[in-house]
């Protein structure tokens, strides 16, 4: 029997302390297989805005939306800083 379920649990996490359960799920980042696609989507459409100019990112709690966003932030301070406007 192998040591991590179909998923990649690990199996051995089962008989550990509670405290060392707990933070491997509150420590345990789950990258979701589109982020990447909505990754460039995002960023398309700052760069090519089909004639608005407010963009939101909304969803339920826990979907990814500071996770999406990070990068973008990152991305975004250099493009301003690199061109002088102070505005994405």
């Amino acid at each position: 029997m192998s040591d991590q379920s179909p998923q990649g649990f690990p199996r051995t996490l089962l008989q550990q302390p509670i405290e060392v359960r707990r933070h491997y799920f509150e420590t345990k980042v789950v990258a979701h297989h589109h982020l990447k696609q909505v990754y460039e989507d995002l960023l398309h459409a700052v760069r090519y805005p089909p004639g608005t100019s407010l963009i939101c990112v909304v969803g339920p709690t826990g979907v990814g939306k500071t996770t999406l966003l990070q990068p973008s932030n990152h991305t975004w301070s250099y493009s301003c800083n690199t061109h002088g406007s102070g505005i994405p």
